[in-house]
Order: C-alpha cells, then sequence, then structure tokens
C-alpha cells in the first residue's frame, strides 16, 4: 500500500475539510434516527478526525476507518482509535468480498476527487456492495474553481516554478450535480439527493491557511527536490492567497449526495436498476460524464 505524499498531521488540522464533513454528517444525522448498534465505515478516511469525532458522537454505534494509505491509518490509529472506532489499510478501488453488505452507513469525505476518472464507477460500486440493504451512503467533496486553486495554477506557471513541475497527468475528476447523480444511478442507488453548498471558513491564523495549502497541493510535493524549496513553494502561495484575500477566509463549494441502497423488493420492481447494480461493466462510457481540471 502507498503513502500519502504529504504527512498526516497538516491533513489532520485542515479546517475546510473537518467543518464541510462535520456540517453534511450532521445534517443528516439530525434527520435520520438511528437506533444504535449500527456499523458505519469512513471510506478514505485519511487522518481518521471524522471517525474519531462520530465515535463520540455516536457511542452505541460502530465507526470503521479505511484508508490506503499506511501513514494515514498508522496516524489514525495512534491518535483516534476507541472502543468503538478501528481503523483498517484498505483499497477501495478494489473490491473485497469481507465487507459484503457490512455497513448501515458509509460516508466517503473530500476523498472522489482524487480517484481516477476511469475508476470512478468501480468505486462508487463496491461502496454500493458494503452496504446493507437499505443503508444510506453520504459523499461530498469540493467543486473546483476557488481562488486557492487559482493561485496554486498562477504559482506553479509563474516564471520560478514553471520549470519545477512536469505537466500532470492524473487531473483530480470534479462533477457537476447532474453528473454525479447519473454515476449513482447506474450504480444502482435511489433516493438520491445530490446538490452544492457553499460555506465560508476563517482561518483562525496564518498556521491553519498554511495546513490548508499543503493539504491542497499534495500532489505537487514529491517533484520538489529538497525540503527548504518545498516550504518556499507553500510559503509562495500562502502570500500570493493572503495578497489576494487578506482577511484569512476561504469560501469552499461543496457538492454532497445522501443516497440509499435499495431492499431487494425494491429493486425487483425497477428491472434496469436491478440490472446496473449486479454488474460492475463499464457499459455506459463514464467518460462521457465527468470532466476534470488541474487545482
Amino acid at each position: 500500500m502507498p503513502q500519502y505524499p504529504i504527512s498526516p498531521e497538516p491533513y489532520d488540522q485542515s479546517i475546510p475539510q473537518i467543518a464541510t464533513a462535520k456540517s453534511v454528517v450532521l445534517d443528516f444525522l439530525d434527520k435520520t434516527h438511528l437506533h444504535g448498534g449500527e456499523t458505519i465505515i469512513d471510506a478514505c478516511c485519511g487522518s481518521g478526525n471524522l471517525a474519531g469525532f462520530l465515535g463520540g458522537y455516536l457511542p452505541n454505534c460502530t465507526i470503521l476507518g479505511l484508508d490506503n494509505a499506511e501513514n494515514m491509518i498508522a496516524f489514525a490509529k495512534k491518535k483516534y482509535s476507541q472502543n468503538n472506532v478501528s481503523f483498517l489499510l484498505e483499497d477501495l478501488t478494489t473490491y473485497n468480498e469481507s465487507y459484503k453488505e457490512s455497513a448501515d452507513l458509509i460516508i466517503c469525505s473530500w476523498a472522489v476527487s482524487h480517484i481516477p476518472m476511469e475508476q470512478q464507477k468501480i468505486f462508487t460500486n463496491n461502496l454500493y456492495q458494503y452496504l446493507n440493504k437499505e443503508g444510506r451512503l453520504i459523499v461530498l467533496f469540493p467543486v473546483m474553481g476557488s481562488t486557492l486553486s487559482t493561485v496554486i495554477q498562477e504559482t506553479v506557471k509563474s516564471e520560478k516554478w514553471n520549470n519545477v513541475f512536469p505537466k500532470l497527468e492524473n487531473k483530480r475528476v470534479t462533477f457537476t450535480i447532474e453528473q454525479y447523480d447519473e454515476i449513482l444511478r447506474q450504480v444502482g442507488f435511489m433516493d438520491r439527493n445530490v446538490r452544492l453548498c457553499s460555506e465560508e471558513i476563517t482561518f483562525k491564523d496564518q498556521n491553519e491557511l498554511r495546513c490548508f495549502i499543503i493539504t491542497s497541493i499534495a500532489r505537487y510535493l514529491p517533484y520538489i527536490p529538497e525540503p527548504e524549496l518545498s516550504e518556499e513553494f507553500i510559503d509562495d502561495i500562502t502570500k500570493n492567497y493572503q495578497e489576494k484575500i487578506p482577511n484569512l477566509s476561504y469560501i469552499v463549494t461543496i457538492l454532497s449526495a445522501v443516497a440509499k441502497r435499495p431492499s431487494l423488493n425494491l429493486l425487483l420492481q425497477k428491472t434496469g436498476t436491478f440490472n446496473s447494480a449486479l454488474n460492475n461493466s463499464q457499459d455506459e462510457d463514464i467518460t462521457q460524464l465527468l470532466y476534470s481540471k488541474t487545482d
């Protein structure tokens, strides 16, 4: 399994990821009654911050954090393991029979954009298969095009840095509401609610802003040969961002989706959906549903 290209600490302190995940999940929990005893999977759990929060907020539920990065899982186990919270190393783009119909709720926060386009339907289908009948899925991820995205691109292409980075082909994936709803429909999810929401976040100091910037430029850092240059690159982006937004604020636009895996009886009434749920084929060209941008 790979290491994530940055240490878990900045990710664990990155306010936009933490704040938006808690906001979307708490909104869902306010509207949905959990009886206790449910199993919740935090898919692509990263540093384990959300799983740890859920363990305290839902003490009668079992929380399992899954991620494919060894350093993230090691950090999460050390900081957030509790009686009802555990973490395992797992690549969620590869189907694992042992998780079949094991979860009542799966949450995937800020991870979809990092999954290659050709694996999106496979990944989503795996989450579908890991849910119990009538289990729920919550997904949220940022929509590209923020001021920070612009600043990063301007800095990368500046005279100082344009010879450091190759043209990166692994572009982040993003979706419109209609595109992501279609992915969920193809896999078999029903009762889908896909929407956009924006939230303004104010960083309490430059260090909080810097932590978020580090998580946003993780894919660039492996191309910088010396640690001192990495720090200089981060400093330049922080400085350039503050020149545009001096009050340490950040407006993040999130696409969030809540959907349900239907019961077998309901699936039998929806033959087309039933067929798509049972196979993992790429019979509909997913590349027509997606578009990608650099951030």
